[in-house]
This record gives structure tokens, C-alpha cells and sequence, in this order.
């Protein structure tokens, strides 16, 4: 929290940013054994089975609470992204090239990145007290957090034609 913004304000940001996540996911049937998100309104988080169905404890990730390791929050966030951006884009791409899905009008993701990296920061190696990286950071996820978002609303309202349209020949 800076100035004026208080701790619950970032709790219910994360929180939505989660239900986000976690909708576009659902929606683009994001398989995933390996991730959980529970967007709580008091402190969400993410859980990681580093061996789904095996012997590991799953790990959990507090985003957005004043006494967890951000950084650590905030990397496993990027992880989890990282890997719906993928899956995304390749599911995209695929209705693409099937005819279904026009992409020319849609930008391509903000900000590239990789399960450790956004925009070429290395989010393992930041340090845990520098805001202003962290802030550039959090800035990359949001934009890239709201790219799905406009690639989900563009899937689903090409679904929606495509179901009319085929209603309508009948």
C-alpha cells in the first residue's frame, strides 16, 4: 500500500485479478492439474501441486497480504499468466488458421514473457524492496492480465456468431 491505498483495497484488487484469471481460464479450458486459484476477497491466492495426485504439500501463494514475501507471490502469478497467455494464444492462433476466428484487428500481448520473466525483468532476481521495479512489474501483468481479457471477449463473441449464424441456416 502507497498514500491513500489501503490494505484491503489491495486484497480486493487481487481478488478480482484472480476471479479474471480463473474465468478466462475456465473459458479457454486451460488444463492445469498444476494450479488453483481461490479468489478470496481478504487475501486470494494461488496453490501449486508440484505433483498433482502424488505425495508433495501443494504450495500456497497469499497475493496481496502484508505479511507474505511479494516477490514470491508475484513470481508464481507470472508463472500461472505466463502459461494462460500460451495456451491462449495457441488456441487463438489455431481458430485462426481454421477459419473461425478473425485476429488481424487484435494486438499481440503487451509484454513478453516467460514463467520467470515479464518484459525482460527477471522477477527471481529482483530485489524483494524495490518498488519501483516491482511496480513496473505489477504494471506488465496488469496489461498483459487485460490483453486475455479482450482475447476472451473477441472468442466469445465470435462463438456467439458462429452459434447464430448456424441457428439461422437451419
Amino acid at each position: 500500500p502507497k498514500g491513500d491505498l489501503e490494505w484491503p483495497e489491495v486484497q480486493a484488487a487481487w481478488s478480482l485479478a484472480g476471479q479474471l484469471l480463473k474465468i478466462i481460464g475456465t473459458l479457454f479450458q486451460f488444463p492445469s492439474p498444476e494450479w488453483k486459484i481461490v479468489p478470496l476477497s481478504h487475501c486470494a491466492k494461488l496453490i501449486r501441486y508440484s505433483d498433482p495426485g502424488g505425495e508433495s504439500s501443494p504450495i500456497v501463494y497469499n497475493l496481496g497480504h502484508p505479511r507474505t514475501r511479494t516477490s514470491e507471490s508475484l513470481l508464481a502469478w507470472n508463472t500461472l499468466l505466463c502459461e494462460v497467455v500460451d495456451d491462449t494464444s495457441d488456441k487463438l492462433n489455431q481458430a485462426h488458421k481454421d477459419g473461425l476466428l478473425d485476429l488481424s484487428s487484435m494486438p499481440t500481448v503487451p509484454f513478453p514473457m516467460t514463467p520467470n520473466t515479464i518484459d525482460g525483468k527477471d522477477l527471481s532476481i529482483l530485489s524483494e524492496t524495490d518498488d519501483s521495479q516491482w511496480s513496473r512489474v505489477i504494471h506488465c501483468l496488469s496489461a498483459n492480465l487485460q490483453w486475455l481479457s479482450m482475447c476472451t471477449s473477441a472468442h466469445i463473441l465470435q462463438q456467439v456468431v458462429l452459434a447464430a449464424n448456424t441457428v439461422t441456416s437451419l
